[in-house]
C-alpha cells in the first residue's frame, strides 16, 4: 500500500483555494513537520476548517446517500428519478430525458452517473 504524503505548502494552497487562510509556517507549527500523511492531513483540516464547513460536508454526504439507493457511490438516472419522486419533485408524467439532462449537466467524467463531487456541484 502506497502512503500518500502532502507538504504543508500544498495544504496551504488547498486552504487558500477554499478562501481559508493559514500560512505554511502556521501549518508546520500545528503539524510539527513539513510533510504529513493522510491521518495528519485529516487532523489538520479538522483543526483549521470552520465547523460549519465540516457540518456542511457531512450534511451533503447524508443527502448523497439518500439519492444513492444501492450505496455504490454513484447516483444513476433511476436513483435520481426515484429520489425526486419520493421527495415529490417529480411524478410519473415527467420524462426520463429530464433526469438524464440533469445528470449530464454535472457529469464531469461523462460516465452517466454522479459521484459525490459531481453531486456537490449540482447541489451548490
Amino acid at each position: 500500500m502506497m502512503v500518500q504524503l502532502m507538504s504543508v505548502d500544498d495544504l496551504q494552497l488547498l486552504l487558500k483555494s477554499m478562501k481559508l487562510g493559514s500560512s505554511p509556517d502556521d501549518l508546520e507549527c500545528i503539524a510539527g513537520k513539513k510533510i504529513i500523511n493522510f491521518a495528519e492531513f485529516e487532523y489538520l483540516c479538522n483543526s483549521v476548517l470552520p465547523q460549519e464547513v465540516c457540518d456542511t460536508e457531512n450534511d451533503m454526504l447524508k443527502s448523497f446517500e439518500v439519492f444513492d439507493n444501492n450505496l455504490d457511490g454513484f447516483i444513476s438516472c433511476d436513483e435520481l428519478r426515484n429520489a425526486l419522486s419520493v421527495l415529490g419533485l417529480m411524478d410519473e408524467h415527467d420524462h426520463v430525458l429530464d433526469v438524464s439532462k440533469m445528470i449530464k449537466a454535472f457529469d464531469i467524467n461523462s460516465d452517466g452517473l454522479l459521484d459525490f463531487d459531481e453531486f456537490k456541484k449540482m447541489m451548490l
